[in-house]
């Protein structure tokens, strides 16, 4: 048996994507997870446990996790559980190693230039064996196995304009901080002739917002709304880049700072960085968007299926 543990949104994205890599039966694999609309629509069919809910750097929720992640552990007996993190991590992996499996921690694409603090402790631990998505800082405990953002090959030239009717999706995610600044500047700077969808998660909405919003919803949801997007303007979250380039649009990544109380910290500008440069996302800054952003095609003129073959 093989376990799969991450918390919801990006991480939960990544091991998704990186478990098609892995040679398991899908009989013989069990996830792990946070009980979620968009756990439950990702991982429909498959055998999944929930544990308890944790934030960010939420340590008293790592704690009231050990106890399940013991119990399910017993339960499955896994020969190998990987994880992409984040926290959750730290209450699952020394306990398979201690119980005779062999775990495996695989570093978000999300940091680009060096590990995350679960990572950093994982890295501490021996027995545990530990991956980043990028060559440029594997040394040390840390191998360069796989990219999820490898399966996206540098697309030429860029969005192209005169979007006779935009119709703009704005994501921000699942994570609990509001990002009202990115709300309140895409709802400023709309043409009057666009449709707009909002995935507002933490965010509440302000008065008079334009277009349907919604706070989360399942993944086939979110899915139509990218696919019918001629812009998705997101957070520079992993899993919200990885969702619009598994459905053909280049993203607008805006990053998260951490001054203004929007993240633990700034990896989110690095991700956004990263992509930008590899030529699959556009970067901006909350106070760069405007009209001209929103009117652009951002749609990718060959789309890629989940695997990221060309089709």
């Amino acid at each position: 048996m093989t376990l799969f543990v991450a918390s919801t949104g990006g991480h939960l994205s990544e091991l998704i994507q990186l478990a098609s890599r892995i040679e398991v039966v899908p009989a013989k694999r069990v996830w792990v997870t946070f009980d979620t609309p968009q756990s439950r629509s990702m991982l429909e069919g498959e055998n999944v446990e929930f544990v308890s809910f944790m934030a960010p750097r939420e340590w008293g929720a790592l704690a009231r996790n050990f106890g399940p992640a013991l119990r399910i552990l017993r339960r499955h007996r896994p020969t190998r559980v990987f994880s992409t993190g984040s926290g959750i991590a730290l209450s699952f992996l020394p306990l398979a190693r201690v119980l005779g499996a062999k775990p495996t921690y695989i570093e978000s694409a999300a940091r680009t230039e060096g590990p995350s603090a679960t990572g950093k402790i994982l890295a501490k631990f021996p027995g545990i064996k530990t991956y980043c998505q990028y060559t440029h800082w594997a040394r040390g405990a840390w191998e360069f196995g796989y990219s999820v953002f490898d399966d996206f090959p540098e697309k030429d030239g860029e969005p192209s304009d005169g979007v006779e009717r935009p119709r703009v999706f704005v994501q921000v995610g699942t994570l609990d901080y509001p990002f009202g600044r990115l709300v309140e500047r895409v709802a400023s700077q709309l043409p009057p002739d666009a449709e707009v969808t909002w995935q507002l998660g933490a965010t509440p909405a302000p008065a008079g917002l334009p277009g349907r919003h919604f706070d989360f919803a399942p993944a086939a949801e979110l899915a139509d709304a990218i696919e019918r997007a001629t812009v998705v303007i997101s957070h520079a979250g992993c899993g919200s880049a990885l969702m619009s380039l598994n459905h053909g649009v280049r993203p607008v990544l805006v990053p998260r700072w951490s001054a203004n109380g929007e993240h633990v910290d700034d990896h989110q500008v690095e991700l956004a960085s990263e992509l930008a440069e590899r030529g699959v996302a556009t970067y901006s800054e909350v106070e760069d968007m405007d009209t001209r952003i929103l009117r652009a095609d951002h749609r990718f003129t060959r789309r890629q299926d989940r695997h990221g073959d060309v089709t």
